[in-house]
């Protein structure tokens, strides 16, 4: 038996990529300094990448409090989709380590 006190546990520090691991089954890497970039991880995220699409269709509809469906009917090539703008901070934040590249 240990003397802990009765209560909430003390939250562990966490970082972004354990959170990749709980939440995509990504393992866990070790974080890198900041100002690392690796731009050549940027380009392994393409329009594909399921995360690109949410990224974009959540970023409209918090825009104009549109629905899910609205953002279909703008269709993928539809300026206002905003797909090619969230595949570039995707990819920024792919280079950046924030998130982690997608999966092959």
């Amino acid at each position: 038996m240990t003397d802990t006190p009765p209560g909430p546990r003390p939250i562990p520090e966490v970082t972004t990529h354990h959170l990749d691991e709980y939440a995509y089954g990504v393992p866990a890497e070790p974080r890198r300094p900041e100002g690392t970039l690796h731009p050549e991880l940027a380009g392994t995220v393409h329009y594909t990448d399921p995360r690109v699409r949410r990224l974009a269709q959540a970023r409209w509809r918090l825009a104009t409090g549109g629905t899910y469906q609205e953002w279909l009917m703008l269709g993928k090539d539809h300026p206002d989709t905003q797909i090619a703008q969230a595949r570039e901070w995707m990819r920024a934040a792919v280079a950046a380590g924030i998130l982690p590249p997608p999966a092959p």
